[in-house]
């Protein structure tokens, strides 16, 4: 528009990380036992507005759930708040490590940094914290790569990606604790539901990668 014809339109390689990230995820076996081929609803990144939510949520899940809860902050005095609202139903990574034969606790959360982008191999539904801060929502595209339906808080303007996985169906905002409840019933009470919504979402990333194979490209010519 401003008269410039050397140009190409690459897309952003953040797509081509998290895609080749969902082909060859790390294993954890702790998690693998744990999962115990339950469903699985997996938080990261989450902030103390997101984790009021979540917890609430938490006991309202039937034995078919599994929950996996990955603070933004992981110092312990805040996994120790977020643990003391949750009873013996929950259990600390690092305490499952000393403990792996405890499959009965109904979380676990993730008290150490590096394995998030790996956990949503195992997951069914995600949710995204930062939804509530100022600085607005963290990465929905890793839990997207697995195909996994996105719910995240009000504040994701910003993020692109976002608004386009509302748009196809494989992500949704909610701004209280009624729409959290809502958005997870529709998909959990509905098979078909669940279903369209993880298409949508690993579609979505499909669709956006390959930038880093056209940059390289039109750097060879």
């Amino acid at each position: 528009g401003i008269g410039f014809n050397n140009w190409t339109v690459s897309g952003d390689t953040r797509f081509d990380r998290v895609y080749e990230n969902s082909l060859q995820p790390k294993k954890i076996e702790l998690i693998e036992s744990f999962e115990a081929n339950k469903k699985v609803l997996i938080a990261g990144s989450t902030w103390p507005e997101d984790e009021a939510l979540l917890n609430k949520l938490s006991l309202s899940l039937n034995d078919d759930w599994k929950f996996i809860l990955a603070p933004h902050e992981v110092d312990k005095s805040h996994v120790d708040s977020i643990m003391s609202g949750l009873g013996n139903q929950a259990i600390r990574f690092s305490e499952l490590k000393n403990n792996p034969e405890n499959t009965s606790a109904k979380m676990v959360v993730i008290d150490n940094i590096g394995m998030l982008s790996s956990l949503y191999q195992y997951g069914t539904i995600s949710y995204i914290g930062g939804g509530f801060s100022k600085s607005g929502i963290h990465n929905t595209l890793e839990p997207a790569a697995f195909s996994l339906p996105v719910i995240f808080g009000p504040n994701y303007k910003k993020f692109m990606e976002a608004g386009e996985l509302i748009k196809q169906g494989g992500g949704f905002s909610i701004a209280s604790f009624d729409e959290l409840n809502s958005v997870f019933s529709m998909l959990v009470q509905n098979p078909e539901n669940l279903e369209k919504s993880s298409l949508a979402s690993g579609n979505y990333v499909k669709q956006n990668i390959n930038a880093t194979s056209i940059i390289f490209n039109e750097l060879d010519q």
